[in-house]
């Protein structure tokens, strides 16, 4: 189940709204990361947040779309 909801990479950020998509899976040393890029709008410019998370907090901060 878990790999599969990896697989749904189009992500809310819940603590600004912002659309964010999972670019990268990845074991280190036995835990399992993801890589997350958060696109935030600010008037008329686009900036691009890249943020690594442990797969078991995704929930926490992002909601899938």
């Amino acid at each position: 189940m878990r790999n599969e909801m990896l697989k749904k990479t189009n992500l809310i950020c819940l603590k600004t709204g912002s659309n964010a998509k999972i670019i990268k899976h990845y074991e280190s040393k036995n835990v399992s990361y993801v890589k997350i890029d958060i696109t935030m709008k600010f008037d008329n410019t686009n900036f691009h947040v890249l943020k690594t998370v442990l797969t078991s907090e995704i929930e926490k901060d992002f909601k899938y779309n």
